[in-house]
């Protein structure tokens, strides 16, 4: 099956990788899998861009401005940090640098990635959320030996002192 156009997809990284095109342009070229088939796209890094890739990266991702500036990280790190991670991605219809759809030679358009946004899954819970999860669930609540207000009058024998 092949990745639909003008479709969202929950997708996963397989592989990241900064580099450079035959023109110079540099890059970071990811693969991503969804439910339809692999697809690939390069996120282009230049002056102009350069802000919105590392907004979308932190937000999808939580990549630090840090990493960015580190040159291992560029070097292939990048790929350690984001292979099987989560996100969604919205695809449009292929076109050539003259804007006319790419199609194959059955006439299908091909499709690419126009967007890439953190996972609409949302994050793992933990900690105090999976508590929480669970007693929504109906699992009682835990103790921690301190749910019960001290008593207020231990009646008139244990008030009085005994001399």
């Amino acid at each position: 099956m092949a990745v639909k156009a003008e479709e969202r997809y929950e997708a996963t990284v397989k592989s990241a990788l900064f580099s450079v095109n035959e023109k110079g342009t540099l890059g970071l070229g990811m693969n991503y899998e969804t439910p339809d088939g692999p697809i690939t796209k390069t996120w282009y890094v230049t002056e102009n861009t350069v802000e919105r890739l590392k907004k979308t990266l932190a937000e999808c991702f939580g990549v630090a401005d840090e990493q960015l500036q580190d040159q291992s990280f560029l070097d292939g790190g990048v790929n350690d940090f984001l292979r099987d991670r989560p996100c969604s991605i919205t695809t449009e219809v292929a076109k050539d640098t003259n804007g006319n759809p790419w199609k194959d030679k059955h006439g299908n358009t091909y499709a690419s990635v126009q967007w890439m946004n953190p996972s609409r899954l949302g994050k793992k819970a933990t900690g105090q959320s999976l508590v929480k999860l669970a007693g929504i669930f109906g699992a009682p609540a835990a103790s921690s030996g301190h749910d019960e207000p001290p008593p207020q009058d231990f009646g008139p024998e244990f008030n009085d002192p005994p001399f």
